[in-house]
């Protein structure tokens, strides 16, 4: 858990701009909210990785809760930017969450 938390804060971290933006998916809109938001969660995943790698049972339970909500949040996501009974994917050219139709039928 402690490498998956390490990698995601370098993805942001080698990527601000595109990261940043990509809050706006889950209703962080506005460059300073987003800013704060981004820099808020590098921070919370490297401290949560230091400590389960650590050993801190406390950082494991607090970042399986991190891993949590932040699955919860992609679900709400996916059902709130799609039409009822539209395929996510078909719900435009390019979903919020980076998948086209065209790259759907591939797999």
């Amino acid at each position: 858990m402690a490498g998956t938390l390490v990698v995601s804060s370098i993805a942001k971290l080698a990527s601000p701009a595109t990261s940043r933006a990509a809050l706006a998916t889950f209703g962080i809109n506005g460059a300073g909210r987003q800013r704060a938001a981004w820099a808020a969660l590098i921070v919370v995943e490297a401290t949560l990785a230091i400590g389960v790698a650590a050993g801190s049972a406390l950082a494991a339970y607090l970042a399986a809760g991190l891993m949590g909500l932040f699955a919860a949040a992609l679900a709400l996501a996916l059902v709130s930017f799609t039409p009822p009974g539209v395929p996510v994917v078909a719900a435009s050219t390019v979903s919020l969450l980076g998948l086209s139709p065209r790259m759907a039928r591939r797999r």
